[in-house]
This record gives C-alpha cells, structure tokens and sequence, in this order.
C-alpha cells in the first residue's frame, strides 16, 4: 500500500514544491486590495467576507464594527484597515477615513484600493490637488493601467464637470 501512496502523493508534493517553492503550509487569504493577504484564520476571513457583503448592499455601519474587529486582531491587514476607511467615507466620517486610509497605506505604500478611494475622499471634500497627486501615484503602480485608476479618473472628471462638487457614486 505505501508504494501506490507515494507513487501518487510524490508527484503532487514535487509539484507544489517546484510551484510554491516551500513545504511550509500556505496562510488562508483575505480578498481585496492589490495582493492576497494572509489572515489569522478562517473565523477572520469570514469576518471579512461578512463586512464586504454588507458594503456591497451598502449597509456600512454594519461593516464597520466587523472591521473594526479585524484591524484589532491583524492590525497588518492593509485591505481591512481600507475597506474601514472606504465604510467611513460613505458615511461622511471623513477624518475617520483619512486615517485609516494613511494607516493602509502605510501598512501597503502600493494599495491601489486605498489609493482610490484616498483621492474620491479627496474629491469629497473638494481637494482636486491631492486627489491629482493620488492619480500620479497610482498611474505610476499601474503602469499597463488598472481599474483603480480607470476609477478616480472618471470620478476627477465628474468633479470638474460639476464644477467642483464631488459624485456620491464609488
């Protein structure tokens, strides 16, 4: 019997060795933001996964004390520390989205999330020279283009054309 195992296990295991580089288990992963991200477990994952449905069905008060509770466990998780920032800012808690957002971002200088929504945040209280420099910054991450700054583009032309005034749209 241990012969037939390993002729099927060994393949596997060479397989994975050579894609993975590693024989050290891989970590669950948290959705959004630029990478993967690691979590402490999959009772966080879910976690997250429950606050990004909330704020999908824009219920972001909902969303936010679920965040606030990963960010207490990981406080190294870029993508929860963005999404409590992106929670904020739909509720016009903009000096609570400003830190977070810094707080990802320092956490991941190449968040493309947090970089768009810092400049719609921006925008959102009617600083266009700062949500300009986010869009150079990001123009420079993403350098075949990418949805994030495809993003705050459309949302620096909708300022300008209202003459100032911020979309409530993303």
């Amino acid at each position: 019997m241990k012969p037939f195992i390993f002729k099927i296990l060994a393949p596997a295991f060479l397989i994975g060795l050579l894609a993975g580089g590693t024989l050290a288990p891989r970590p669950a992963l948290a959705i959004g933001g630029n990478e993967e991200e690691p979590t402490a477990s999959d009772a966080t994952r879910q976690q997250y996964e429950t606050a990004k449905s909330a704020i999908d069905a824009g219920r972001y008060s909902v969303a936010i004390p679920i965040l606030q509770n990963i960010v207490k466990v990981e406080p190294k998780n870029a993508n929860a520390w963005n999404l409590l920032a992106f929670s904020n800012r739909k509720l016009k808690k903009y000096d609570a989205a400003l830190g977070f957002y810094r707080t990802a971002l320092a956490l991941d200088p190449e968040h493309l999330g947090a970089h768009e929504y810092l400049g719609e945040l921006y925008l959102a209280t009617g600083d266009l020279k700062s949500a300009l420099t986010l869009r150079d910054r990001l123009q420079d991450l993403c350098r075949g283009g990418c949805e994030e700054l495809d993003d705050l583009d459309k949302a620096i032309t909708a300022f300008r054309k209202s003459g100032g005034k911020a979309e409530s749209g993303s």
